[in-house]
Formats: C-alpha cells, sequence, structure tokens
C-alpha cells in the first residue's frame, strides 16, 4: 500500500520522498489503523481466491492422475487452469470493487462538495 501512496502521487510538489517516508508519515496521521487501511478489501479477494486455486489445483491433478501417479505435464495443466479459475474470480471481484469506487467518488463529488 504505500508503494501505491508514492507512485500514485500527482502533479506537483511531492507529498511522500519515498514507501519509508510514506509510512511515516501515514502512522503519525492514522496510526497504526491507518498502515492496514484496505487490508478487509484484499483478504475478500485472496482469501476466497487462494481456495478456489488450490481447490481446482487439487481436483485437475487428481482427476487426471494415472494410477496414483502424476505426470509433470499434468501438474503444469493443474497449475494453469487453477490460476485461470482464480481470475475469474478475482477479476470479477476487483470490477466490482472499482464500480463501488466511483459510484462513491461520484457521491461525494456531487454531494458533498460545495
Amino acid at each position: 500500500m504505500l508503494l501505491a501512496q508514492v507512485q500514485g502521487q500527482s502533479e506537483g510538489p511531492p507529498k511522500y520522498k519515498g514507501a519509508i517516508d510514506c509510512g511515516k508519515q501515514i502512522f503519525k496521521e492514522s496510526g497504526v489503523k491507518g498502515l492496514y487501511r484496505g487490508t478487509a478489501v484484499t483478504l475478500g479477494r485472496d482469501i476466497p481466491g487462494s481456495m478456489a486455486y488450490y481447490g481446482m489445483y487439487e481436483i485437475i491433478r487428481n482427476r487426471f492422475a494415472k494410477e496414483g501417479k502424476v505426470s509433470p505435464g499434468i501438474t503444469l495443466f493443474a497449475g494453469g487452469m487453477a490460476g485461470v479459475s482464480v481470475n475469474c474470480y478475482t477479476f470479477t471481484y476487483n470490477r466490482l470493487l472499482l464500480r463501488l469506487w466511483f459510484w462513491i467518488m461520484k457521491y461525494v463529488l456531487t454531494r458533498c462538495l460545495p
């Protein structure tokens, strides 16, 4: 998150000198809670995504195993298909989050600012 803050600076004098300075300033402004802002949303994407990845990997790998043995090709195939399945989930999740973020920004800009 710190690197995203540093890289997302707009034109003009930079607010942060680097990632460490960014972390220090966020800690001063918001405390420890500020350092973990956005973690719940990220975990809401990553935990189910990891479950989908490993679940799909095991299903495909066991489905194509011959007599209990799994070849390197099957392992690669299972990993690739598991990656596709997790991307289907995370892509949809990220699109919903992006729409929510735009809706919130539209609300803030139209109703909360003079």
